[in-house]
């Protein structure tokens, strides 16, 4: 199986220097994005969430697979290569091969998710709080089936114990 390094060889290239952004939390998505070399930070509401470093890796595809405008912002931190794929929804629809492999990419998040708040469920299955959701987090990933406007958060007042 081929990995989207391979696949999109001969794409255009975009340098970012430390510190440019390269995706804007709402703007609407028009291109995914393959990490070649350096290091983006996923920010969102000014919050540092993720970092990617791993060349190969894919940025902005659930934006375009959700089509919906992007829910964080994706910054260089340093000196940093990537690969364009313009009209990346219509590149998905019509290459398999990039398909199957941003799937695989996700697939591979979503599992690594599962398995951390299956751990934290498992590490506080005791424990009265907050983290008694995890089970119920855990129960709505399993049985999704469809698109659903999400709204993360909440407008309650954060626990102070956390």
């Amino acid at each position: 199986m081929a990995d989207l390094l391979t696949l999109t060889s001969g794409l255009p290239e975009r340098a970012l220097a430390a510190d440019e952004v390269l995706v804007v939390e709402g703007e609407a998505p028009d291109h995914l994005y393959v990490l070649v070399e350096g290091e983006l930070l996923v920010r969102r509401g000014g919050d540092d969430l993720i970092a990617f470093d791993q060349p190969g890796a894919c940025i902005g595809e659930k934006a375009v697979l959700l089509n919906r405008p992007h829910r964080s912002s994706v910054v260089a931190t340093r000196p940093t290569r990537v690969r364009v794929v313009e009209d990346a929804a219509e590149r998905i629809h019509h290459s398999p091969e990039v398909l199957l492999e941003v799937a695989v990419l996700l697939a591979g998040r979503l599992e690594m998710v599962e398995s951390f708040l299956s751990d934290l469920q498992h590490q506080y299955r005791d424990h009265d709080g907050g983290l008694g959701i995890i089970g119920d987090v855990l129960g709505a990933l399993a049985h999704h089936h469809g698109p659903t406007e999400l709204s993360p958060g909440s407008e309650r007042d954060p626990d102070p114990l956390y």
